[in-house]
């Protein structure tokens, strides 16, 4: 099975000189994970929910907050981005995708095209849904 056929193509991504203040918001307002960064479209870099936590100050929203905390969200993102970027092609398949969750111990893998333009996303979370639905359409042709 391809990874186009399972991938999330609905990706958000900000411009690599963004600061974590655009993070804090878009991680606030959405259930997403992880934001692909990009320069000129081109995927440069990835940014997790944890990245972004351990980068801040904690008392980030906090009664405690102080001006030096808010200052934490200033910092540019690719300050705290990865930049070793393991991603596939929408033409892999799903074994390429397990291989490398494994290998990598990573929890998001960006799809792009052989210009690194980014075509999808897929987490373990969409691999776990494909299994669970293979494993109900056998259950089902048994019955």
């Amino acid at each position: 099975m391809q990874i186009k056929t399972f991938m999330h193509k609905n990706v958000v991504s900000l411009d690599l000189d963004r600061t974590l203040l655009d993070v804090k918001r878009i991680f606030d307002r959405t259930s997403f994970h992880h934001l692909l960064i990009t320069q000129f479209d081109r995927l440069v870099g990835v940014v997790s929910d944890r990245d972004f936590l351990k980068s801040i100050s904690p008392n980030v929203g906090s009664i405690d907050e102080t001006q030096a905390d808010r200052g934490t969200l200033k910092r540019h993102v690719n300050v705290i981005m990865s930049h070793n970027l393991i991603t596939l092609s929408p033409e892999s398949n799903f074994f390429d995708a397990v291989t490398l969750f494994h290998e990598h111990k990573i929890s998001c893998i960006p799809i792009v095209d052989e210009n690194k333009f980014i075509k999808g996303i897929v987490s373990w979370r969409d691999l776990m849904k494909v299994i669970i639905q293979r494993q109900k359409y056998i259950e089902a042709s048994y019955k």
